[in-house]
Formats: structure tokens, sequence, C-alpha cells
């Protein structure tokens, strides 16, 4: 109990009894001291908690973003979540929606000055001939007892730039013939790879897979609901 509420304490705000009862401990009485320890239950749940520790880091940055800003309202557009992703359909989509989200959003101009995406990273560590320390390794470029993606960083780079290619046409009909090596291994159109990793959160809010594969994880996690299983079917069947 202590130690939750000296932890409680070095972060947040306590309550006038919790400060006393470490400067001045005889003077708290039976009936506080029932108090105190249900206090610490609650502050051990928060303290491990990380929707509680998102809320609180949450309110923060709204709270100094609007005073900046001279404004009021929520800066988070949507909550902090994340989904299961189960198939290598799910996953080549996935990868390559955050990857080329910087230049949908007209922040970067190219992959190489897309700031925080993994891509960014992987094309520095090929320039120098280095494999990149902190990400899972592509087929090709598999580091000996360590696990890797699915399909090789070759394949999946040149996908990338010809969906860059594609969406400057700004036609779905004029999209060029995406390398036939990963989008066959895929199975996937390239209208469906085009849907998919320019909606990929619209489309999904839950585990993202074929629906065999949502059937299993529901089953695994003792879950009856599969969002988006009609998407599933559609696009990554």
């Amino acid at each position: 109990m202590d130690e939750v509420l000296l932890r409680w304490r070095m972060f947040y705000k306590c309550p006038p009894l919790v400060q006393r009862y470490f400067d001045d401990f005889d003077s708290v009485t039976a009936k506080e001291l029932v108090e105190l320890q249900a206090l610490s239950v609650i502050y051990r749940e928060r303290l491990q908690s990380i929707s509680w520790f998102m809320r609180l880091l949450n309110e923060y940055i709204a709270r100094r973003a609007n005073k900046e800003d001279e404004c009021k309202g929520y800066f988070w557009e949507r909550r902090f979540r994340s989904q299961a992703i189960l198939d290598e359909k799910a996953l080549a989509s996935v990868m390559a929606y955050v990857d080329l989200n910087p230049i949908r959003a007209k922040i970067a101009r190219t992959l190489k000055g897309s700031h925080f995406t993994s891509i960014q990273y992987r094309l520095n560590a090929q320039r120098v001939n280095k494999t990149p320390k902190f990400l899972m390794p592509f087929s090709d470029k598999r580091v000996k007892d360590k696990a890797s993606l699915p399909f090789a960083f070759v394949d999946y780079i040149q996908l990338i730039n010809d969906t860059l290619t594609a969406e400057k046409n700004d036609t779905v009909q004029k999209l060029p013939l995406l390398p036939s090596r990963l989008l066959t291994k895929l199975g996937m159109t390239k209208e469906n790879w085009h849907l998919v990793t320019n909606n990929f959160e619209t489309l999904f809010t839950g585990p993202v897979g074929c629906p065999e594969m949502m059937d299993n994880f529901a089953k695994c996690c003792q879950r009856a609901c599969r969002p988006n299983l009609a998407n599933a079917q559609k696009y990554l069947s």
C-alpha cells in the first residue's frame, strides 16, 4: 500500500489524508486507514492501466494545445486503439497505409521525406547498406534466427512506388500494372489494393484479415462479434 501511495504522489495530486499518512502516521485513525487501503486499490489499478495513462496524456496535450491555439474542444479526433493484423493481405495493406499517409496528407513529398515512418527508416538503412535495428526484416533481408515479414522488400518498395505513381494519375482506371510477384502472392486485385490502402481505418475498426482468420480469432478470444466481416469478404477474401 505504501509503495502504491508513494508512486501515485509522485505524479498526481493526492487528498490531504494521504499526505498526513506519511507526515504524521500516528494521527491516522483505523477508519481512515481503511479509506487509505481502498484508495490504494484504486490507485494501483490506475497506475497499471494504459487507458488511464492515455486519458491523462490526452488531457494534458489537449489543454496545452488549446491554450496555444486559443480554442476549445477535443484535441484527438478519436480514441487510441490497436488492431489485430491476421494475415499477409492485411499486413501489407496496413503497412502501405501508414507509410503513404504523410504523402497523402501532403506533409511529405517523397518516401525518404516521410518522417516517423518505417519506410523512411528502412530506406535510410538501405542507403548505407545496413539492416534496420528496431524493425522486423523482410524475407529477402532475413537475419539468422529472427522472424521476418512474409514478403520481399524489393517487391514491397516497388509496390509502394507504383501505388504513388497510380495516385498521381488521380484515377483507379489508369492504375499501372502493379508488380505481379507481390500482388499475386497476396491474391489482391489492384483495385482492392487501392481501396484498402487508402481507406484502411474506414473499412476496418477491429481485427483485420480474411474471413476465415477473423473467425479463428473470434473463437480464440471468445468473441461473438466479428466487426467489418463484410468488408473482409469483399476486399480480403
